[in-house]
């Protein structure tokens, strides 16, 4: 670099007024040649390191999703999402209110535009979002850490996850909703480090997304504009100069989510479905809410078709279900029951929280839905490594938590999990269940990967040494032996 740099001053430097023999000799002899640079081995690696595990997933959920699990049906939401989808490519939409939200039927419209309509381009549109899932981790964790290794472990986490892996082929909206909290935990995260106004409209567009996929992202957007704005409060200046200034960066980002998501409201409201993203949002909140909602598994109705359940909750669903103005029938019954009920309303509260971190089995059950006549064991082999891989990257994620200090930021760590638990909240107090955690753990694999180095570095004694963290590892096995009672005592 050197050398470059010193031929690069003589050249751009004024001719002198007179050259001795000597010097002119030395001018008029040829110019040393330079050879070609050789490329840095070390760079390399590196490249390959960062590439190396998203091409591992991406072959990965090509096979399982493609080829093994290639004859499995869509099935229950996800069949719903690709029937909407062909019904937006092919114009037959009725003009009535999005009873789903949009967002993961719009993404594979796009995918029906370029490799036209079926189950496979649909599969290979999930395949692509799962991958590039994977990178997405990398970088997050990366901008938490600052450490290539634990990025490089945290996309490898991802890339062989159960749970993303087996569920690849179904079109749930979990995929886009995970990928789109993933962005914007990255991308808050980038302005936060830089204060660069440039991040905030990729954030407010992938808040929008996730709204648009999953309406309980709006209390994520809601979090976010609230820190960008207390964060912008910061500072030495005047108090209005701060408020300004925490105005100006906080309208990107509600303008840059209120542009994707203000068209489907807008159609919703000229469809007589009122101003809101999706019409089942009164039902999730009625469904786990009223008389006869399980105290535990409160999302067991929504599990369900009507015939599955008990003759007098049928009555009683139908009732509201039918109601001239059912929307506001089963919101103002869900609010009625839990006003006369306050007590229960607080357990179930308690309940939901612990259920959401119950374990995945979705895959499993989407898999026997196909294959009636799959054995009890590859049943129960699919469901351990399903189950068993959640638990696993929980049990690490728990773990980083406790020796995070030296390996990622503190500001990072707080970010994370003000996502997290802000997505979460929805599910406390509607229904909930182990499958709507899937979004966030594309944020919990960053610790998750912290967790691992720590018991690579320090030993695993070392690591749970303390007694808070016994204590923790107990109530996380201890939720899933709950969840486990409860899920089977309802298969």
């Amino acid at each position: 670099q050197e050398t470059i740099d010193s031929m690069s001053s003589t050249l751009l430097a004024p001719p002198e007024t007179s050259t001795s023999a000597s010097e002119r000799s030395t001018v008029d002899k040829p110019a040393k040649r330079l050879e070609p640079r050789e490329p840095n081995p070390r760079t390399n690696s590196g490249i390959r390191a960062y590439i190396l595990p998203v091409a591992v997933g991406l072959v990965l959920r090509t096979l399982v999703s493609l080829v093994w699990l290639g004859g499995t049906d869509l099935n229950n939401d996800a069949a719903d999402y690709y029937s909407e989808a062909v019904k937006i490519f092919d114009g037959t939409r009725e003009p009535i209110p999005s009873y789903w939200p949009p967002g993961t039927s719009y993404y594979l419209v796009g995918w029906f535009a370029v490799l036209g309509v079926g189950v496979g381009t649909a599969r290979v549109a999930m395949i692509v979002l799962s991958t590039l899932q994977i990178a997405v981790t990398g970088l997050l964790t990366f901008e938490a850490t600052r450490n290539r290794r634990t990025a490089i472990l945290a996309s490898w986490i991802w890339a062989l996850y159960p749970p993303s892996v087996l569920l690849v082929g179904q079109t749930y909206s979990q995929h886009l909703a995970c990928f789109a909290l993933a962005c914007s935990a990255l991308f808050g995260m980038k302005w936060i480090n830089s204060r660069s106004s440039l991040w905030l409209v990729p954030l407010g567009i992938s808040l929008g997304v996730g709204t648009l996929t999953r309406p309980s992202m709006m209390s994520v957007l809601l979090i976010t504009l609230a820190v960008v704005f207390v964060l912008s409060l910061l500072g030495s200046e005047k108090l209005s100069q701060r408020i300004s200034r925490a105005i100006f960066r906080a309208i990107p980002v509600a303008l840059a989510a209120g542009l994707v998501i203000a068209p489907t409201i807008l159609q919703n409201a000229r469809y007589g479905g009122g101003y809101s993203l999706s019409t089942n949002n009164e039902r999730n909140f009625f469904i786990g809410n009223n008389p006869h909602t399980p105290w535990y598994k409160t999302s067991h109705f929504a599990q369900r078709t009507l015939q599955e359940l008990p003759v007098e909750v049928q009555e009683y669903l139908v009732s509201h279900y039918e109601a001239p103005d059912r929307r506001a029938a089963m919101k103002q019954a869900a609010m009625r029951h839990i006003m006369e009920n306050p007590g229960l309303a607080v357990l179930r509260t308690a309940n939901r929280a612990r259920s959401f971190w119950g374990f995945d089995y979705l895959a499993t059950r989407s898999i026997q839905a196909t294959y009636a006549a799959i054995s009890k064991i590859v049943a129960v082999a699919v469901l351990l490594a399903e189950a068993g891989g959640y638990a696993l990257v929980m049990i690490c994620a728990l773990l980083g938590l406790f020796h995070f200090s030296g390996k990622a930021t503190v500001s990072s760590t707080a970010w994370y999990l003000a996502a997290i638990l802000a997505y979460a909240v929805p599910y406390c107090i509607a229904f909930s269940s182990g499958t709507y955690h899937y979004p966030v753990m594309g944020i919990v694999v960053v610790f998750a990967a912290i967790g691992a180095r720590s018991i690579w570095e320090s030993g695993w004694k070392s690591i749970v040494a303390p007694t808070r963290v016994w204590l923790v590892l107990f109530a996380f096995v201890a939720i899933q032996v709950e969840y486990a009672y409860f899920t089977m005592a309802a298969w």
